[in-house]
């Protein structure tokens, strides 16, 4: 139900009157309640908030809501007091939601972007180690054969200096210094 303002000459009743017979679901007293307060609940709305569309909206929203409720609405001592503290609460509930949806979309803008990041992160990183592989791969091809061995058995195989020595039957000094060697020619590749 979408109340229009209008020119109308409306039958002039109390606040009072219009409100018990709202209650008893006249749709007539809804529309001149509505006509009688309007301009004085848009002026209170917008004191609030200064978005006319958001204010009309809070107005219609209350009418609409007492109107579906009227039947379970108790009798108001003042009729203008009720009017003003709904369309407070109303404004104010809107105003919530209007937050919550704009938080909401924010926080899924956020997350949205982390993950898009997340995933270009993951992207580069992984471009970065398949470059790095491909030239530690050129490095360890390009050292000597007892230099690639200690390599893969030193970093690939996980042994001991003294182990790599006894399987080579090499000095313990000899493992260190292929190392050392092997380490120092794969810099030149790696950088």
């Amino acid at each position: 139900m979408i109340f229009m303002k209008s020119n109308d000459t409306v039958k002039q009743m109390d606040d009072t009157t219009l409100w018990s017979n709202v209650l008893e679901g006249d749709k007539e007293a809804l529309s001149s309640l509505y006509h009688t307060y309007h301009n004085r609940l848009f002026n209170y709305g917008y004191r609030i908030v200064a978005r006319e569309d958001f204010v009309e909206d809070c107005i219609q929203e209350l009418f609409l809501t007492i109107w579906e409720k009227h039947y379970s609405i108790s009798e108001a001592k003042s009729v203008k007091a009720y009017l003003y503290i709904s369309m407070r609460r109303t404004i104010f509930k809107n105003l919530r939601k209007y937050r919550n949806q704009q938080n909401r979309n924010l926080k899924y803008a956020k997350e949205r972007e982390q993950s898009s990041l997340t995933v270009e992160d993951f992207l580069i990183e992984s471009e970065y180690q398949n470059e790095f592989k491909q030239k530690l791969e050129v490095a360890i091809n390009s050292l000597s054969k007892r230099g690639r061995e200690v390599i893969y058995l030193k970093y690939y195989d996980g042994m001991s200096n003294a182990e790599i020595a006894t399987l080579m039957d090499i000095k313990r000094q000899s493992v260190y210094n292929h190392v050392s060697e092997a380490l120092s020619e794969m810099q030149q590749f790696v950088e």
